[in-house]
């Protein structure tokens, strides 16, 4: 465990205004959609748009960076936002690396790192979440963010005896260990069961076309791949790390989430130091694409709050989980 201050510069000038990207990571630097090689050679897909503070989205398990679409949309008008292709998803092709919570979070570090990013507020959806919390644990990233937000996510997605915050079916590491074997097995049958569950069940029918694209995106992914990751993040356990949090954080969630009970939701806001809980009731598991517009305003407020703030000599306190 550490504690430290962040390096910050001064109010009057924010670091954000002067950040560019160094020409020689981004490929294509003046389109929208770029590509960041990692240090072992992995390519990330890159989508940047907007200029001021960056707000950096990581998506959830078998999804991509094309979910923030909304958020690209409505933000950029004022801030650098920035979603991308996780490590083995979408545009993200697989590397060499195992696709685990750890190796997502370091590829975050490195992101952050090669493009300079800071006073960035990171938002976490789902397993990004996950990433982000692995993230803080290291300093040089943890430096960097002023403010995180929390999508719908459990610090621990297995149940036992004592645990009951996990996924809403109850499962244990073993059933968790068990749907493994069943995507390798079947990967496309996985997809179609789980892929519905992330909106709310009582407005399936206005997320078809949701729905369908993201089950053909899913299908499409490397199901040995998916295992992995689905292996790892069963046997994630940061209910030590977010109460050593010490940021600014929102967590969101929708009330009417098929995958974590609200109590989720609620115990993460309230380990965590100086955080902030709103609920969605029209939303399941994505309220950033089932009420895009509430989201993004409440997502605004929170990142305003931090601008109005002074923040320099709040201390992090952060350890691995």
């Amino acid at each position: 465990m550490f504690h430290h201050e962040p390096n910050r510069p001064s109010k009057a000038s924010p670091a954000w205004i002067s950040l560019q990207p160094p020409a020689k990571i981004l490929e294509e630097a003046d389109a929208a959609m770029t590509t960041l090689t990692l240090s072992d050679g992995a390519k990330i897909n890159l989508t940047i748009s907007g200029e001021g503070r960056p707000v950096v989205f990581v998506h959830g398990w078998a999804m991509h960076g094309g979910m923030f679409e909304p958020q690209h949309d409505a933000l950029s008008k004022n801030y650098q936002v920035i979603s991308f292709d996780l490590r083995g998803h979408r545009h993200s092709a697989s590397h060499d690396a195992a696709a685990t919570v750890e190796r997502l979070g370091a590829d975050l570090v490195e992101i952050f790192e090669q493009l300079n990013l800071q006073e960035a507020v990171c938002v976490g959806w789902s397993m990004g979440a996950m990433v982000a919390w692995e993230a803080m644990t290291q300093e040089i990233f943890a430096r960097r963010v002023s403010g995180l937000v929390i999508i719908d996510m459990s610090p621990r997605i297995s149940n036992d005896a004592s645990w009951q915050l996990g996924l809403s079916d109850g499962r244990r590491p073993l059933a968790a260990l068990r749907a493994a074997q069943a995507m390798r097995q079947d990967w496309p049958a996985m997809v179609h069961q789980f892929v519905p569950r992330i909106f709310s069940p009582n407005r399936k029918t206005n997320h078809g076309v949701h729905i369908a694209e993201m089950i053909e995106e899913a299908n499409a992914l490397n199901a040995e791949t998916m295992a992995d990751l689905w292996e790892s993040m069963a046997v994630q356990d940061f209910r030590k790390t977010i109460r050593l949090l010490n940021i600014p954080t929102l967590v969101i969630y929708g009330e009417q989430s098929q995958l974590y009970p609200e109590a989720t939701s609620q115990f993460v806001a309230s380990e965590i130091p100086n955080c902030e809980i709103a609920s969605f009731p029209n939303s399941g598991h994505a309220p950033h694409l089932e009420e895009p517009d509430r989201f993004n305003e409440r997502l605004i407020t929170f990142i305003e709050k931090l601008s109005s703030k002074t923040i320099s000599n709040t201390p992090f306190i952060v350890a691995a989980h």
